[in-house]
């Protein structure tokens, strides 16, 4: 079974940071890039 899958919102709340530094750490290389839906939006596992 597949893991569930967090929107940038609910990662972001769950790590206590904003979607938009969420952005910037993906970014910069501090998080591995996110899985992508096919309309493009961000897809985080635990």
């Amino acid at each position: 079974m597949a893991e569930p899958a967090l929107t940038i919102g609910q990662a972001a709340k769950a790590a206590g940071v904003t979607r938009k530094a969420m952005r910037v750490y993906e970014a910069r290389g501090l998080l591995p890039a996110a899985e992508r839906t096919a309309a493009g939006y961000r897809l985080y596992t635990d």
